[in-house]
């Protein structure tokens, strides 16, 4: 598949309603940092940044990385289960480029890259494959929800009702198997490998937020923080930049933690995505091949 071959097939992306979203998205991510900004002390924000341990912070890039190749496993198995074969290596080259796209040319998406490469070399038909990525999103969230409650009861938080939330661990898990068995039944054969790579991903995340965290020199509340990050994560099923960062800084006040340094840290854990897309804009200037 070629760069003009997608561009062309997706020229629909273009039109005025895609472009109003497109807009609306930019306008509220604006809103966003406008609302963050009064939140923060920009020459604390910009101490912290001066003050980073840059081999910290790669290690926090490796451990993104990794949790990615883990997403892209993941997917894969849901692909397998359809009869869409594809070799991991590149399926996970797809899933990068993907992620390019996702940041780097949001008016397309990394979405709509994946189903039309896929469907273009391999002949799948694209229903499944809407079905994989949204199941897939659907077992990452029940990953989060774990996590979150573990760290939730990690610290002290003094709620009486806490013990309660460890309920959620196996309501989620329940509720993710009845999704499976009741509606996409053909997937099901995935469910617990794919159960356990999200939770592998979640943990490579927590230890990217770990390392950003100590990037800054950090070693106070770190189970807190990383509490925040988790509970922040589900705001990225907002479609516009800045939802997870908005959600960060709002927590850590809540939780009576440092604005400032909740920003850095959401920022870094996003640039740290940002570079691991950047891998993926390889295959934007040479085109994936199909093996």
């Amino acid at each position: 598949m070629s760069k003009s071959e997608f561009l062309k097939e997706n020229s629909e992306s273009f039109s005025g309603k895609k472009l109003a979203l497109n807009v609306a998205k930019l306008a509220l991510s604006i809103f966003a940092f406008y609302l963050i900004y009064l939140k923060i002390d920009t020459d604390i924000v910009a101490r912290y940044f001066k003050q980073l341990n840059v081999l910290y912070f790669l290690i926090a890039i490796g451990c993104f990385f990794i949790s990615k190749l883990i997403s892209a496993y993941r997917l894969n198995a849901y692909y397998h289960t359809q009869n869409i074969h594809i070799p991991q290596t590149t399926n996970a080259k797809v899933y990068f480029n993907a992620m390019f796209y996702n940041i780097f040319i949001p008016l397309i998406g990394g979405e709509a890259f994946k189903v039309f490469w896929i469907k273009k070399n391999y002949e799948a038909p694209v229903k499944p494959l809407v079905w994989s990525a949204l199941l897939d999103r659907g077992n990452g969230l029940v990953a989060l929800i774990i996590l979150s409650v573990i760290f939730f009861n990690s610290y002290d938080q003094q709620f009486d009702w806490g013990i309660y939330s460890w309920l959620l661990i196996p309501l989620s898990l329940l509720g993710s198997w009845l999704v499976h068995k009741l509606f996409f039944s053909k997937f099901l054969p995935a469910f617990n490998y794919t159960t356990l790579l999200s939770l592998a991903v979640q943990v490579f995340q927590v230890f990217t937020i770990y390392f950003v965290i100590l990037s800054l020199g950090i070693t106070d509340q770190i189970m807190a923080y990383i509490f925040v990050f988790l509970i922040s994560s589900f705001a990225y099923v907002l479609p516009f930049l800045g939802a997870r960062e908005l959600a960060f800084v709002y927590g850590a006040e809540y939780l009576g933690l440092d604005n400032d340094l909740s920003l850095v840290i959401s920022v870094l854990f996003y640039g740290a995505l940002a570079i691991n897309s950047l891998a993926g804009g390889v295959f934007f200037f040479f085109p994936i091949q199909k093996k």
